[in-house]
């Protein structure tokens, strides 16, 4: 007998993404592993560890939805710099001429 453990097989070792488990700021990672931590409530017998697994479903949801947020700020943020550096080249393209014409 197993102390100090889950038991053997409680955790899927496949991630329902075909095997990728790295950690990243990918919603994608998040959400497998809400699927993860769901799929290891049901399969729970005892009412801590599914109340355990469903807060922890709960965090990966969470932190989902905030790396999806980040992606679109940080979208959102490169798409300013672009659209800002062609306006910066044409003013000192404009002050090039001026000081070049005087």
């Amino acid at each position: 007998m197993r102390f100090g453990g889950p038991p053997s097989g409680f955790y899927p070792t496949i991630l329902p993404d075909g095997g990728r488990n790295i950690m990243s700021d990918d919603a994608a990672f998040y959400r497998n592993r809400a699927i993860v931590e769901r799929t290891n409530s049901e399969a729970a017998t005892l009412q801590n560890v599914k109340d355990r697994c469903d807060r922890a479903a709960s965090t990966w949801e969470q932190m989902a939805v905030r790396a999806e947020r980040t992606q679109v700020m940080r979208a959102q943020r490169e798409g300013a710099k672009t659209s800002a550096e062609p306006a910066r080249d044409m003013a000192d393209a404009e002050m090039a001429e001026e000081s070049a014409g005087a």
